[in-house]
C-alpha cells in the first residue's frame, strides 16, 4: 500500500537559523516525515534502475551529530528518549566545544525536505565505485549553495535490498561528488 504524503504537512519543520534549531522539533518531525517509511526512487541510470531508501527513527541523531555533541550515552536510542525527555537540548548542546562541527548539519536538516517531501532536487551521484571513498557511500544527494555543498549520503544497508541514510554534512563546493556523473530521479514514490 502506498503513502498517502498529502498526509505529511506542507508546514513541515523550517530551520533557517541557528536559533530555530530546536532538538525535539527536528525528532518530531523527522518521526512524522520520515522514521517508519520507505521511498523507492526511480533513475535514468540502468545500473541503478530503481532503489528503496528506508528511514528508521535511529537514523536522525548520527544525520544530526548529536553522537558528538551530548556529554551521556553516544547510543541512538539514548540520546533519542534524552531529546523527549527535554535533557539533551540544543541550549546545553551549544556549551559544547564540539558544537560548531555539526551546527550546519542542523541548519541543513530541510534538505531532506527537498529531496524526498518537496522533491526539488532531482539528480544524485552514484559513488559505489569511487576511489577513493573514505565515507563508504553508495548514493549521494548534493545541492550546491553559494559557498559549500550539502551533502545527504546513502549506504546499502547489510544483508538488505535497501538503502539507509548515512550522513548529512556540508563540502567545499569542489569536493569529489561535484567531479562526478549526475543520475536524474524521474520518479519519487512512498511506498509505505
Amino acid at each position: 500500500m502506498s503513502r498517502d504524503i498529502n498526509e505529511v504537512s506542507l508546514n513541515h519543520l523550517l530551520i533557517a537559523s541557528v536559533n530555530s534549531i530546536n532538538f525535539k522539533d527536528i525528532l518530531d518531525d523527522y518521526r512524522l516525515c520520515f522514521a517508519g517509511h520507505r521511498i523507492r526512487i526511480h533513475t535514468n541510470y540502468n545500473l541503478l534502475n530503481s532503489f528503496d531508501i528506508v528511514f528508521t527513527e535511529n537514523d536522525i541523531p548520527h544525520l544530526m551529530g548529536w553522537e558528538k555533541i551530548t556529554y551521556k550515552s553516544r547510543n541512538a536510542s539514548n540520546i533519542i528518549n534524552a531529546v523527549d525527555q527535554f535533557k539533551f537540548t540544543a541550549a546545553m548542546a551549544k556549551k559544547n566545544s564540539n558544537w560548531f562541527k555539526v551546527k550546519k548539519r542542523m541548519l541543513n536538516y530541510n534538505f531532506l525536505h527537498r529531496i524526498f517531501l518537496d522533491k526539488d532536487v532531482n539528480v544524485l551521484v552514484v559513488t559505489s565505485d569511487m576511489k577513493p571513498n573514505r565515507l563508504k557511500l553508495d548514493i549521494v544527494f548534493i545541492i550546491n549553495l553559494e559557498h559549500e555543498s550539502v551533502i545527504l549520503g546513502l549506504r546499502k544497508a547489510k544483508n538488505q535490498d535497501f538503502f539507509v541514510t548515512t550522513t548529512l554534512h556540508t563540502e567545499r563546493k569542489d569536493n569529489q561528488y561535484n567531479c562526478r556523473r549526475r543520475t536524474r530521479i524521474t520518479s519519487l514514490e512512498w511506498v509505505d
